[in-house]
């Protein structure tokens, strides 16, 4: 019998008061006359719900679900029956026990009513080089670089110039969808090409939703192998190619980006054209073209372009699910599977579908390209990352001073400066870990010239001699000829010239060499409590704290050891790019000199073979020579 809670509590209040009997409170709301009864007579709370107490209390399932979610966000995520697994040894450590200390499939429906903000959803397969890729401080490196190229280059919010290239590849037999078919099928059949063969597309677009026609590489070994496609029905501009492997290969990058790509973007100069770091993108044949055509290459960082790749963010998958739902649809319409001479039919609809204006502009705004904004790179994008920190070194190293030294908390990247690893100075215990940091160069030429110096320890110190103590921290400091200079060597013999630094006037000298971009970049963290992997801000927050302090939040431990997160694994220190600008003097200087290390090293190879063929020509002659000896001397003895 249903009914509602308002219903429920007017009823036990008429009978509480008399103005009604059990049967007819039960009469007239529809409440059942037992539950009225228990609500009566106190059996039942008021408010209570329906149905027995879980086994376990609702706060230890709140920790157990917020820990699952944990784990999925860093890429070690439950599946439902690990997660049920999980929950009986859990439930076992706290003094409840399941039935072979596993929850039930019915405790699993009760859990999904009780938290609904969680659900099962298929989990997409990341290698572990991206989890360990995706790092704060190397996506900022790369925004760095990006924004510098652009507002060199006068096309930071110009859309029309800033060009994206990707491939992906479709394969003739798509996954089959789900069909109908008869209940209790132990086998259902879904009919697919013969052929495994994987399609390549080179597909490119710029942030203002502009799209240059596709570039498709079928496997093969000369241009027969295209004669089996139906090249008329593919999209307008199409250009083909043939690759022993179906994939792109260096002279077929440069024969799109001169035949393709060039043709198709107009005469304004400066553009810049982002791609990923495969081989066949930043070869030196092609620098040199772009070079010459004024067209600026940036390449994404290693390993990240599941984020930072504006085609993988929003074109790529409706791409692919549109091609496999058109190759269904084809199928089952005519009976016949895809092959080659239906392959540029089919995906021309899927092209149409997916490549449209509106979701490339979406890829470029997802991905923080354009409009510029770096922050839209979502947090959770960072969370697998955390996993891993940075492989600990036995010893200091002569080049000690070029890193930072970061002690007790491993997983932290940030440093304040100047603290480094010296190893005159100090020396690394096995509980220190060094690593490398991208720190944020302070250039003192950009900072306002002002009677102040760094002391050992990193504070900012008044020089008195040329600040009197009339001057605050309120009045505007005044630029001097000459910059005072201060170090570790000069502060002993200084110390009656010097005395501590107001930290609003420190502020403000640190403020003077940033941007204001940056001070609301500085404000946001500081608010929200986060961390940036940049030295600047740790001195900036160092003397902000002093002005207004922000409340300090205590990281909440686990009561039971179960829901600790897995410890941090080592890794070994990734291998960031050394140049995002592909086509920069010092990138191309160095591809040139490659160029030449790799020809030299193929040449002696050769030069070693050729020594090892004469010198096996030379066995076999001598060997020949021997044998006709032997013959002759036999047919002496004869």
């Amino acid at each position: 019998m249903p009914y509602s809670q308002e219903a429920l509590y007017s009823a036990v209040e008429e009978v509480k008061h008399g103005s009604l009997s059990l049967r007819g409170a039960s009469k007239k709301y529809k409440v059942p006359v037992t539950t009225l009864h228990d609500h009566k007579s106190g059996k039942v709370a008021p408010g209570a719900k329906k149905g027995k107490d879980p086994l376990l209390p609702i706060d230890k399932e709140k920790d157990l679900i917020n820990y699952a979610m944990q784990r999925g966000d860093m890429g070690i995520g439950f599946s439902k029956q690990t997660f049920l697994r999980f929950t009986g040894e859990y439930a076992a450590s706290e003094g409840v026990y399941f039935k072979g200390r596993v929850a039930s499939e019915k405790w699993w429906r009760g859990f999904k009513v009780r938290h609904p903000y969680f659900s099962l959803r298929t989990a997409e397969s990341t290698a572990t080089g991206r989890h360990m890729s995706m790092t704060r401080s190397h996506v900022s490196h790369y925004f760095r670089e990006l924004k510098t190229v652009l507002t060199d280059n006068h096309i930071l919010d110009n859309s029309s110039s800033i060009w994206n290239m990707d491939e992906t590849g479709l394969s003739l037999a798509p996954k089959p969808p789900k069909i109908i078919a008869r209940k209790g099928s132990k086998i259902v059949h879904a009919k697919s090409s013969n052929s495994r063969e994987m399609i390549t597309i080179i597909a490119c677009g710029n942030a203002a939703g502009s799209i240059i026609p596709p570039h498709v590489i079928v496997p093969g070994k000369t241009k027969r192998a295209l004669h089996s496609y139906d090249t008329g029905n593919a999209p307008a501009g199409t250009q083909c190619s043939v690759s022993d492997s179906g994939w792109t290969k260096q002279g077929i990058s440069e024969l799109w980006f001169t035949e393709t790509f060039l043709p198709n973007i107009g005469p304004q100069r400066p553009q810049v054209l982002i791609v990923d770091g495969h081989d066949s993108h930043h070869h030196v044949e092609l620098i040199g073209v772009a070079r010459k055509e004024g067209i600026v290459i940036v390449e994404l960082p290693s390993k990240t372009s599941h984020f930072t790749q504006p085609f993988d963010r929003s074109v790529f998958k409706s791409f692919k699910t549109s091609w496999g739902r058109h190759v269904q649809d084809f199928t089952s319409q005519t009976g016949v599977a895809v092959g080659h001479s239906q392959f540029f039919r089919i995906m021309t609809k899927a092209w149409n579908d997916a490549l449209t204006s509106n979701n490339v502009k979406a890829g470029f705004e997802a991905t923080g390209i354009c409009p510029f904004n770096p922050g839209v790179i979502p947090d959770i994008a960072y969370s697998p990352s955390e996993l891993y920190v940075a492989t600990p070194l036995d010893q200091c190293k002569e080049e000690c001073n070029t890193v930072e030294q970061v002690h007790s908390n491993p997983s932290v990247e940030t440093a304040v400066l100047p603290t480094v690893c010296a190893a005159s100075s100090s020396t690394c215990t096995e509980n220190d870990v060094i690593v490398s940091i991208d720190i944020d160069v302070h250039e003192m030429d950009q900072v306002v010239d002002l009677p102040v110096c760094l002391d050992e320890n990193g504070m900012i110190k008044v020089l008195e001699e040329q600040l009197g103590p009339q001057q605050g921290p309120d009045q505007s400091p005044q630029p001097s000829a000459s910059k005072p200079e201060c170090n570790s060597s000069t502060l002993p013999d200084q110390t009656s010239n010097l005395r501590e630094c107001d930290a609003a006037l420190a502020l403000s000298v640190v403020e003077s060499a940033i941007t204001d971009e940056k001070i609301n970049l500085y404000n946001n963290t500081y608010q929200s409590g986060s961390t940036l992997n940049d030295s600047m801000y740790e001195t900036w927050k160092m003397y902000k704290e002093q002005i207004s302090p922000r409340p300090i939040t205590v990281p909440i431990i686990p009561d039971n050891p179960m829901l600790v997160l897995p410890k941090q694994q080592y890794k070994k220190p990734i291998k960031k790019n050394k140049y995002f600008v592909v086509t920069s003097d010092e990138c191309f200087k160095a591809k040139l000199e490659e160029k030449v290390k790799r020809e030299k090293k193929i040449s002696d190879a050769e030069d070693r073979k050729h020594q090892r063929q004469l010198k096996r020509e030379n066995r076999e002659k001598a060997a020949g020579k021997k044998i006709k000896k032997e013959k002759v001397c036999l047919k002496e003895q004869i």
